[in-house]
């Protein structure tokens, strides 16, 4: 039973459309970020919560801090990719993070806005996702 969407039978089929209802549905929006030009793409919270990395169609990743309470504030804009960026991902411990816009991979210093290293992606597809392995060591798909 998927207790978000109350229904008692299994929801498997992601071809069909899942009704949710009641009080488990969000009825109000808390904030709205935005300082992106497009669209986002992505979103990921740091691991300690005190930050959000969203990534966009307008090539850019902007690292927000998150206060509780308060609305969210743009503490870095991270540009330099040529294509839209499809993904982000944090660092175990919260000190890089990466980004990926078709074949190119950012790793990022969020606490000063460098960028650290560019990787090239031999696929020819987008690159979808990406997850740390552990600090030093990230995986691409």
């Amino acid at each position: 039973k998927c207790v978000r969407y109350n229904r008692v039978e299994d929801w498997r089929d992601l071809l069909s459309d899942c009704r949710a209802e009641g009080p488990l549905v969000p009825q109000e929006t808390c904030f709205v970020l935005d300082a992106h030009k497009d669209e986002v793409w992505f979103t990921q919270f740091s691991h300690d919560g005190t930050r959000l990395a969203s990534a966009s169609a307008d090539k850019t990743v902007i690292v927000w801090g998150i206060v509780t309470g308060e609305q969210p504030r743009v503490q870095r804009i991270l540009a330099g990719h040529s294509d839209a960026i499809t993904c982000v991902a944090w660092s175990r411990n919260d000190r890089w993070l990466v980004s990926c816009a078709k074949e190119k991979i950012k790793l990022w210093n969020p606490d000063t806005g460098e960028e650290l290293r560019e990787f090239s992606h031999a696929d020819t597809d987008t690159v979808a996702s990406l997850a740390w392995l552990d600090n030093e060591r990230f995986r691409v798909r």
